[in-house]
């Protein structure tokens, strides 16, 4: 039977309480806390067990440190719904200490009743269900109230010599990388359609087999299948060649691919119907082995039987071939660079505004950047014109969004028609444009300013709807730290035509009147 021998004051190293009582009982001394019921290791004095305890402190105090150091968060949560354990990670996510945490339940320091219940239930279902959980999930920021993404390991456990019930969970946040992986599953989305739209097969190989990974619909046609098929062995896919074009074949796929790493040519496949196809393989080496040999490759394919028989057909006059020759060379030449075509477009449309079809902010920073480094260095002076359509919600409110956006497209076409081509001109965002303007002549850029604002006052949408502009001007100084000083300096004058009245052009340079 144990014998509390009487009461110490120190602080618990697991529950942070500063009630500890030194027992004996069989023989045995222990430290043992009031609050949790935590056990210092046994000991055959008390003064042991008061040293074990102090150890067990220590040691606690240095794993708490290291704890707190780590990327990821830990919690320990009672049935009670009470925080027993936790790191400056978790309490950082709540904007509160440790100690602020330690014995407290989320509505202590939650002001949000809805959200402290969410934090609640999410982290106790463990308790409920009894099973581990591992998984993804969105939780809300207490601050900002913006989603963020985390990666979570939830365990029931016990603590103490009463082995009460608890959940420990560790947490690190994932958001940046699920934003990553949806923005890379929008780029696949978009490279598929891409593909959909060349009408073409994309296939992979590892030197064994050939998998069809695009286009299935493609090569049922191109072999007269009557059923989809997805894997070929190598043997397979080579027996398909045409007997007369395997020569070729081969030395397309053993002899120059290996050489120079890809390599595009045609033959003919064996349909299952007896008949022949002609294919354009286009092929290329992604990956080699030790000694430089390709044992991965990627390539797509393409049925160009019509086109082959129209050749055949072309040959059987000579000024027939010699007429058709140079469009045949040309229709060659542009199938070859569709793909390369979208990518280009992919990223045109990435920079262009959807809706208007000018520059979008993102380009137009991209551009002004570009040339605040040749100013720098001495070359192309510029204006910065920054143009705001006056009340524009007006408009949306009175007629609806889409004349709204008719609005916006007419401003547009109007600001691109009046400007140089070697100008830029961008829908910097809503109903603001941004113009850059390449000139040191500031008197003849504030009239060219004045003119589009007449021009978009004289020449209204339709009977019912007439705009106007309010815009701030300001010249790129060599003496400006960055691109964007122009830009502020400029949006400081816009906002002093608005504040004036509207419809006027505001610069940061003296112009005479």
């Amino acid at each position: 039977m144990a014998n509390i021998d009487n009461h110490v004051t120190t602080i618990c190293p697991f529950c942070q309480s500063n009630s500890l009582v030194i027992n004996n009982g069989d023989g045995f001394w222990w430290a043992e806390c009031c609050a949790c019921h935590g056990r210092g290791p046994r000991a055959s004095s008390r003064e042991e067990a008061q040293y074990g305890w102090n150890q067990v402190s220590g040691n606690m105090q240095l794993l708490q440190m290291m704890i707190n150091q780590a990327p990821s968060a830990f919690v320990v949560k009672d049935t009670d719904g009470r925080f027993v354990f936790a790191n400056s990670r978790f309490a950082d996510f709540f904007g509160v200490s440790i100690d602020d945490m330690i014995g407290k339940r989320e509505h202590d320091f939650i002001k949000d009743e809805k959200l402290a219940e969410f934090y609640h239930e999410t982290l106790s279902r463990p308790l409920i269900s009894g099973q581990a959980e591992v998984l993804d999930e969105q939780v809300i920021d207490p601050f900002s109230y913006k989603p963020r993404w985390f990666r979570s390991n939830k365990v029931p456990i016990t603590l103490g010599a009463d082995k009460k019930p608890m959940v420990f969970m560790v947490t690190h946040e994932i958001t940046e990388l699920k934003n990553a992986h949806q923005e890379l599953q929008a780029k696949e989305r978009r490279f598929l359609q891409a593909m959909m739209a060349s009408g073409e097969a994309m296939w992979e190989s590892d030197n064994e087999t050939l998998n069809i990974v695009f286009g299935n619909e493609e090569i049922v046609n191109i072999l007269g299948l009557s059923t989809p098929q997805t894997v070929f062995s190598r043997e397979e896919f080579e027996s398909l060649v045409h007997p007369d074009d395997r020569a070729s074949f081969n030395r397309e796929v053993f002899e120059i691919l290996p050489q120079q790493g890809r390599t595009s040519f045609q033959h003919r496949l064996l349909r299952k119907d007896g008949g022949e196809a002609w294919v354009r393989n286009r092929i290329q080496v992604t990956e080699r082995d030790e000694q430089g040999e390709p044992y991965r490759f990627i390539g797509s394919m393409r049925d160009v039987t019509k086109r082959k028989l129209a050749e055949l057909e072309l040959q059987m006059t000579r000024h027939e071939l010699e007429q058709t020759n140079s469009r045949l060379e040309s229709l060659v030449e542009q199938r070859t660079s569709e793909l390369v075509e979208l990518n280009l477009e992919l990223q045109s449309l990435a920079r262009k505004d959807s809706l208007t079809g000018l520059a979008n902010r993102m380009a137009a920073d991209e551009y002004i950047a570009s040339e605040f480094a040749r100013l720098k260095r001495g070359h192309n002076p510029y204006v910065v014109m920054l143009a705001d359509i006056d009340h524009f919600k007006s408009v949306n409110d009175t007629w609806g969004h889409a004349l709204g956006d008719k609005a916006l497209m007419h401003v547009a076409r109007l600001l691109r028609q009046n400007l140089r081509s070697s100008d830029l001109v961008a829908r910097y965002g809503g109903e603001e444009f941004l113009i850059i303007i390449h000139t040191d002549d500031l008197e003849a850029a504030h009239q060219l300013a004045e003119g589009i604002r007449r021009l978009v006052e004289l020449t209204p949408l339709n009977d019912d709807v007439s705009m106007t502009l309010s815009m701030g001007i300001s010249a790129a100084c060599g003496k400006d730290s960055s691109h964007s000083d122009a830009i502020a300096r400029a949006d400081a004058k816009l906002y002093e035509a608005k504040s004036a009245g509207r419809n006027r052009v505001c610069s940061a340079f003296p112009v005479n009147d």
